[in-house]
């Protein structure tokens, strides 16, 4: 299975201390748990694979969300986080008892690494038994495709219908939806025009805290209010082994929310 692994000077490019506090990462932290939270998963025993250096497990655990996480690459992790968030570790390779008592698997900007996911999916689903959740963000559209793809060794960007068709006889898709619509034009003027951007990610200091928390707060009322078939630039999609067609969670119509 083709896969790519961070390399380290790729997490000091991405995941600088203070990354947490980023208006990119405290938006998507908090979509995330509202999509958990919509699609009753909140209490479940989450494993997050591949997550870097804890940045969204941090925040879950924080709002009382039973979870860990697992990281393959040997880096060093958030501070605060070590009780529940482990780096050097294979999630393949846990103990079984400990890959029994998970019900749901975050994959989160993780799948886009991978050559085959759908192999991927299946490895997971053969390794955690119980898993019968899967909760997945990629970011989205090829369109926007540019040098920052290809630093990170992303093989694509993900519409909405490529999350769709990575449904199989053992996992199927159950529901999701582009967010952070409103940056959608931005990164598209850089893809076409530009075709660069800035592969350093800078984590905000002092009173920049202050903006990028109110850069989340726009970020999370276009996740929101927004139509979940407008493009933007990530997608957040929830796969199942189980049967949802009773429940299918909230459902956007025009600018509000039909629960």
């Amino acid at each position: 299975m083709a896969e790519t692994t961070f390399t380290n000077e790729q997490f000091r490019q991405i995941y600088p201390d203070g990354i947490e506090y980023h208006y990119w990462n405290h938006a998507r932290n908090a979509i995330i748990l509202r999509f958990l939270t919509d699609y009753g998963l909140k209490d479940e025993q989450i494993l997050e694979i591949g997550g870097g250096r804890g940045v969204v497990i941090k925040y879950l655990h924080e709002k009382g969300i039973s979870c860990e996480g697992v990281e393959l690459a040997p880096i060093e992790p958030l501070k605060g986080t070590e009780e529940y968030f482990f780096t050097g570790t294979n999630a393949f390779e846990m103990p079984e008892n400990s890959r029994r008592q998970f019900t749901v698997i975050l994959l989160l900007d993780v799948i886009e690494h991978i050559e085959y996911p759908t192999d991927f999916f299946n490895e997971i689903i053969n390794s955690f038994p119980n898993a019968r959740h899967f909760v997945v963000t990629v970011p989205a559209r090829q369109e926007l495709w540019t040098n920052y793809d290809e630093f990170n060794g992303h093989f694509r960007r993900y519409a909405l219908e490529d999350l769709k068709a990575l449904s199989s006889e053992k996992i199927s898709f159950a529901g999701g939806s582009y967010f952070n619509h409103v940056l959608y034009p931005v990164f598209l003027l850089y893809a076409r025009l530009m075709r660069q951007r800035d592969i350093v990610i800078k984590a905000p200091k002092g009173l920049m805290i202050a903006v990028h928390r109110v850069l989340s707060s726009i970020l999370q009322l276009d996740y929101l209010l927004l139509p979940r078939n407008w493009r933007g630039t990530s997608c957040i999609g929830l796969f199942s082994c189980e049967d949802l067609t009773e429940y299918e969670g909230p459902v956007r119509v025009g600018y509000g929310w039909r629960i």
